[in-house]
């Protein structure tokens, strides 16, 4: 959908999702990562979410995968201009067969990602291969989507169903995002 559309798309982002990348930058930046620790983008668009996290911890290595060849060439632009200090690697690929190896993250991050995927169980199963052990899965969508495969998904590969939250998002501080979170066992 975004692939001949990820300039139009970066423009549309950096209003309308601002707010919520930037609390989950904060949120990450004081979940205890240690320095050089690993942090996977699902979905990371234009990489204004990667951009975020860089400000804030400049000695994570980060990396960001995102389906459209478009939103890859935009986040490479974003990220050039803006983190210079920060490992930021970008990946063109499919969230459901990723390339990297076995528990190579400490923590998985999406946002506003999930409700495009088309197959969020094969998904899921992907994030937890590359989780490493005691890391974690969190997740930020619309609050009103349909999340069964996802959720199913995650009680299979995590043998527990994500813990839910509700974010409040935008100038009325509406309800309007979910958060779920995951813990791969240590």
């Amino acid at each position: 959908m975004f692939d001949r559309r990820g300039d139009r798309y970066h423009g549309a982002a950096r209003l309308l999702v601002r707010r919520l990348h930037r609390g989950v930058a904060a949120e990450v930046a004081e979940s205890g990562l240690p320095a050089g620790g690993n942090v996977l983008d699902i979905g990371c668009g234009p990489g204004l979410f990667l951009r975020e996290i860089a400000e804030r911890r400049p000695d994570l290595r980060l990396t960001g995968i995102d389906l459209s060849p478009s939103m890859i060439e935009v986040a490479r632009r974003v990220l050039a201009e803006s983190v210079a200090k920060t490992s930021v690697r970008l990946d063109n690929g499919d969230a459901g067969a990723m390339p990297y190896a076995d528990a190579s993250f400490d923590l998985i991050v999406s946002t506003i990602s999930m409700h495009h995927w088309q197959e969020p169980e094969r998904v899921v199963a992907e994030a937890f291969r590359v989780l490493g052990p005691g890391g974690g899965l969190w997740v930020y969508d619309a609050s009103f989507g349909r999340f069964e495969g996802f959720k199913a998904g995650v009680e299979r590969a995590f043998g527990r169903r994500p813990e839910r939250s509700l974010r409040r998002f935008g100038p009325l501080g509406l309800p309007l995002i979910a958060k779920f979170a995951s813990e791969r066992a240590a």
